[in-house]
């Protein structure tokens, strides 16, 4: 079995892992809100994916090129605080995310 890597708190920016796919685990907290993940894929296009539970729950849907920002509701299920994000690119690429902390709702 192979060593887990460390999970990224939210609101920390993670960096390219360079060319094919990099996967990171972010935690939220037990905080339920909207979640911005702000994001720059520089000038060569990569995807970003984030899933919840295995579930995709925000999507460039497919490689994009530049700077945005993904939104997706949060609420935690079963004690279960963390996402998994998926970036794949080509050779040569760079990028960085940051996935921010879940904001609550305005009452």
């Amino acid at each position: 079995m192979g060593i887990r890597p460390p999970v990224v708190p939210c609101g920390t920016q993670t960096n390219s892992g360079g060319e094919g796919t990099t996967t990171t685990t972010h935690n939220l907290g037990s905080t339920p809100g909207v979640v911005n993940i702000d994001f720059d894929m520089f000038a060569i296009p990569d995807s970003l994916d984030v899933f919840y539970r295995g579930v995709l729950v925000a999507s460039t849907n497919g490689p994009v090129s530049g700077a945005g920002t993904l939104t997706f509701n949060y609420n935690s299920t079963n004690n279960i605080f963390d996402i998994t994000v998926v970036v794949t690119g080509p050779a040569g690429t760079q990028w960085t995310y940051t996935v921010n902390c879940p904001v609550p709702p305005s009452s």
